[in-house]
Parts: structure tokens; sequence; C-alpha cells
């Protein structure tokens, strides 16, 4: 999984929406991890002159809030993402042959003898 949706290989569009949904599921399990450790702390009974927990539960908030912006994120970039690339996937593959036939043809008639 790359770090950043954005340096995805978008050569194969099937690809980069398995990117996208491992990215989602990864923060998904964060998240769950960061209720887990919320609701451990909301039920610990440490006097408040030894630890404040709210402090803590004020930055837990802070990162539920980030990490929920970041799935939406990715949520919304993928079917923007399938549609854009189904405009392209045309272009894509006809430049992938094109490529691919230019390759052939200098690799059938090269002349090692120069």
């Amino acid at each position: 999984m790359s770090k950043d949706i954005f340096l995805a290989d978008y050569s194969n569009c099937d690809d980069t929406i398995r990117e996208i949904e491992s990215n989602i599921y990864y923060l998904e399990e964060i998240k769950s991890l960061v209720d887990s450790v919320t609701a451990n702390v909301s039920n610990a009974s440490v006097p408040s002159y030894i630890w404040d927990k709210s402090n803590l539960l004020d930055n837990v908030n802070t990162l539920k809030s980030y990490i929920n912006d970041e799935i939406n994120r990715y949520e919304n970039f993928k079917p923007k993402f399938v549609d854009f690339y189904s405009q392209i996937e045309p272009l894509d593959i006809g430049l992938k042959d094109l490529i691919n036939n230019q390759l052939k043809y200098i690799e059938d008639n090269k002349d090692y003898n120069t």
C-alpha cells in the first residue's frame, strides 16, 4: 500500500480501486483501535489529580475527526476516479498499443551490422 493514494499506479483502474479500498480499510482499522482506546480511557477510574483524561479524550477526538475526514476523502475519490478513468481508458489502451507496436517495429527492423 502506498502512503499516498496519489502515488498509486493509475495504468490499471482495478489496481487503483484496490489501492483506494485498501487505504479505506486501513483507516477504518485505525479508527476502530482509536474507538477502543477511547472506551478504555473513558472507563478508567484514575483520580484527576494523577491524570486528567479529558486532555487525552480531546486529542483522541481530534484524531478521530482527522481519520473520518480521510475516510470520506477516499470514499469520495473512488467513484470520481472510476468516472475519470472510464473516460480516458480507451486513450490509455490506444497509447499503450501504439507504443508496443512501435517498439515491435523497431525490434523487427533493427540492423545489427551498423
